[in-house]
């Protein structure tokens, strides 16, 4: 399979929004991306 995969393994609220934008832009680009996040990341979706 390829395309982007990002994964987040932790809690740090900035390296959060730099790995969507990155995953933005390349789905913008119709290209297959996947996020990931792992335990502690997960809390950031929602703040």
């Amino acid at each position: 399979m390829q395309g982007l995969t990002i994964i987040v393994a932790g809690a740090d609220e900035e390296r959060f929004r730099s790995a969507l934008e990155v995953a933005a832009a390349n789905a913008a680009l119709d290209r297959t991306t996947r996020v990931f996040l792992q335990g502690a990341a997960a809390s950031c979706f929602s703040a």
